[in-house]
């Protein structure tokens, strides 16, 4: 976007540079955050601004949506539109939420396989069957004919609520944003969840606390994976990345029955670090009796100091039915690049972090005792 405003603008220095920068992305400058194209050329872009404002400060709320709409009614009829591996989704979700709460007239949600776009029936490495796609297009005009042409079409009498199943490969309809009462799976492990792969996910916890430790190198970060921010994004099979020594997984037995997961997803990991700041990188995944590692919903948290023993992770929502013999698997690393920086350690901004302080670092994840990591699902009867 830096580029295209330095055309319009004329300058062909900038917009050289800048087209140059977004053709070989500069994730190895020595300053992460401050490549220098971006730096130089400032003018043509809104970069800066993004990554220099703190969380809710005066910046973010002066453009923020959720401030602008505060106290608002939101009383007019929407189609809400999402992706499992759109990176925008969580906005989609809220803006359901608020308006289905602050709104009497028809709000209807939609959420496919999707990435952000195309809306098609193959997402990353993984062909969803032709219920994926088209109809996207003649449900709009069919919304538009309801509300501006006041065609009594019936399109305002659908379920509020459509979800892909993103394992079934079907649409699965709901009265309402599902909310059953979150079941809790439990990591155990007998301290090598990372170098062998033998760690397990279960209903109940241990009784013994045991660590499993990993560590987190900053020449060879835990590579992005499909997903909401990956390149290619969608479902992708991670087995191979699961194999390496700096990410712990978890994993339940054979399912014995089919096990159908809808809504919201959070983790609580038990963490220690041996430096002031870390990042946790969460994946949970479709295991296949052929020891395929399909990526189903992940969640990101960077740590600055102090940091607390507890890491919450609100991951992204799913609806997925695993089949008999399935299992799930919770992927646990110290990062996810390129998709976000690698955490220099120190504790200090990311902003202002340089390469070359890039510290490695150690992070135990804690199983069973008084507070074990635990993984809430939202499991359907």
């Amino acid at each position: 976007m830096g580029a295209e405003q330095a055309r319009l603008a004329g300058d062909v220095e900038a917009f050289d540079a800048l087209r140059a920068a977004s053709r070989a992305l500069p994730l190895d400058s020595p300053d992460p955050c401050r490549p220098e194209a971006l730096a130089r050329f400032a003018r043509y872009t809104h970069y800066q601004d993004w990554v220099e404002s703190l969380e809710g400060s005066a910046y973010w709320k002066s453009i923020a949506v959720g401030e602008a709409l505060e106290g608002r009614p939101m009383d007019v009829p929407m189609l809400h539109f999402g992706g499992w591996y759109d990176f925008m989704l969580r906005g989609t979700l809220r803006v359901f939420h608020e308006a289905s709460a602050r709104s009497s007239k028809p709000q209807k949600l939609i959420v496919g396989p999707w990435t952000h776009l195309p809306w098609g029936r193959w997402v990353g490495a993984v062909d969803f069957g032709p219920e994926a796609f088209g109809f996207v297009d003649d449900l709009q005009i069919a919304w538009f004919d309801r509300f501006l042409k006041e065609i009594d079409n019936g399109v305002d009498r659908l379920p509020r609520v459509r979800l892909f199943d993103l394992v079934a490969k079907r649409w699965r309809e709901f009265d309402g944003w599902p909310r059953p009462e979150p079941r809790a799976f439990y990591t155990n492990s007998n301290g090598l969840a990372a170098t062998t792969s033998t760690g397990c996910l279960a209903e109940a916890a241990p009784e013994r606390a045991i660590d499993d430790s990993i560590v987190h190198d900053p020449w060879r970060p835990v590579p992005t994976c499909g997903g909401h921010n990956g390149e290619p994004g969608g479902m992708q099979d991670r087995a191979a990345i699961d194999e390496r020594g700096d990410v712990a997984t978890y994993s339940t037995g054979p399912l014995a029955a089919p096990l159908l997961l809808a809504g919201d997803v959070e983790l609580e990991a038990r963490v220690r670090s041996d430096q002031p700041g870390f990042d946790v990188s969460a994946v949970l995944s479709r295991l296949t009796p052929d020891g395929r590692a399909y990526n189903l919903t992940q969640g990101y948290r960077r740590v600055e100091a102090p940091a607390p023993n507890v890491v919450r992770i609100g991951m992204r929502a799913l609806c997925a039915t695993l089949p008999a013999g399935d299992a799930l698997r919770l992927s646990l690393a110290g990062a996810e690049f390129p998709a976000f920086p690698v955490n220099p350690g120190g504790g200090a901004r990311l902003v202002s972090a340089r390469a070359i302080d890039n510290q490695t670092i150690t992070l135990s994840f804690r199983s069973g005792g008084d507070s074990p990591t635990r993984l809430c699902l939202p499991v359907q009867p």
